[in-house]
């Protein structure tokens, strides 16, 4: 596993020498939600529960200058 300084080195020699230790790339974040089974088909709705507890992605991004 490289440390920090020999990641930080990778990018300056790929040519993004702005990159340091503090450096924020990007972020997510995940909400606890439910779904509640008569929002689904019927085939699929009587084989779970009223409310299907579920893990929703809330917020993604990356930096404009890192994406691709």
């Amino acid at each position: 596993m490289a440390s920090d300084a020999e990641e930080i080195e990778s990018y300056h020699s790929a040519g993004y020498v702005d990159i340091g230790e503090t450096s924020i790339f990007g972020y997510f974040a995940f909400t606890s939600a439910f779904v509640l089974s008569t929002d689904l088909a019927p085939e699929l709705a009587r084989r779970y529960p009223r409310q299907i507890p579920v893990t929703r992605l809330g917020r993604l991004a990356v930096h404009s200058n890192r994406q691709g």
